[in-house]
């Protein structure tokens, strides 16, 4: 399946955002006409632009140019924010996802045991 244009990525990601392109462009420091541009893809945002969107959004650039699936954004989301905890976080997480690993309620895993 061929990835949407840059422009209606932003679109998607904006709308399941739950935000206008006034709010967007707010949230990224330029004006809803601009957002307007990006998404009919009558200009291409710069690389800071591109970054604030993505971080506005919660993605990666790579999910932002439609070159990962928004099923592995999730994943690559939860790893970003692992890398940034310190040590004390990252054990914690650690800890919690194998406590919800071992509960059949939360886990994919047939062979869990209850």
């Amino acid at each position: 399946m061929k990835p949407l244009s840059l422009g209606r990525q932003i679109a998607y990601y904006r709308k399941k955002a739950g935000l206008s392109q006034a709010e967007l462009g707010a949230a990224v420091g330029m004006s809803a006409n601009a957002i307007g541009y990006y998404e009919k893809n009558q200009r291409k945002p710069n690389i800071i632009t591109l970054l604030n969107l993505a971080k506005t959004f919660n993605i990666s650039l790579d999910t932002l140019f439609g070159l990962e699936s928004p099923e592995n954004a999730g994943e690559t989301n939860i790893l970003r924010t692992y890398r940034n905890l310190n040590d004390l976080g990252q054990d914690r997480v650690l800890e919690y996802a194998m406590i919800l690993e071992e509960n059949p309620k939360f886990s994919n895993n047939s062979s869990v045991v209850g």
